[in-house]
């Protein structure tokens, strides 16, 4: 099921029907691959860089869809792909996928659940219009997909089981206006 789901004053998609995506072979390349820091004290440390033509292939297909579908009037491309495994009490901190050193950098960024379970560590979203707070929870499951603005505070909760969650991120970023030719 794909769905747009407010959360005040914004949307994002929600989906759990992508088709043959090899989640098996995104784990595989994720546990071989190396983090894109070895700082420990940035959270790119926590983020293993994915090659967009590998494991993630059929995955990014089906997004340049979506999002052919969902912004007919801008062009929005990958510009990077990542995968993070989360064990047993861990979490990942708030933050944003706003570059500072870009300002106009506008677009979305997504998450795919390779491998989740209920109490693996929520996507919550943290959004304050106003003077009001909006904190919205999704429950992560295998094969789900969440689309949402890059500048849009997130972190996940910690995952309580003994499983490791298993996710792939990236970001579409916008980088022109379609004409009427495209």
């Amino acid at each position: 099921m794909r769905s747009a789901r407010p959360v005040f004053p914004l949307f994002f998609v929600i989906s759990d029907e992508l088709k043959d995506i090899n989640n098996k072979e995104i784990i595989k390349e994720i546990k071989e691959s190396k983090p894109l820091s070895s700082n420990i004290h940035l959270t790119r440390n926590e983020d293993i860089g994915l090659a967009k033509d590998k494991s993630c292939k059929d995955l990014l297909t089906q997004l340049d869809a979506m999002f052919k579908e969902m912004e007919k009037g801008v062009v929005l491309e990958c510009e990077e792909v990542w995968g993070q495994v989360t064990n047993k009490n861990m979490c990942c901190g708030i933050h944003t996928h706003y570059n500072g050193n870009q300002p106009n950098r506008n677009g979305y960024s997504f998450v795919y659940y390779a491998k989740a379970e209920k109490d693996s560590g929520n996507l919550v979203f943290d959004l304050e219009y106003g003077q009001k707070r909006y904190d919205t929870d999704i429950e992560p499951k295998t094969g789900l997909l969440i689309i949402f603005p890059l500048n849009i505070k997130h972190f996940t909760r910690r995952n309580t089981t003994d499983n490791e969650r298993v996710s792939v991120a990236g970001n579409y970023i916008i980088t022109g206006k379609k004409d009427d030719n495209n």
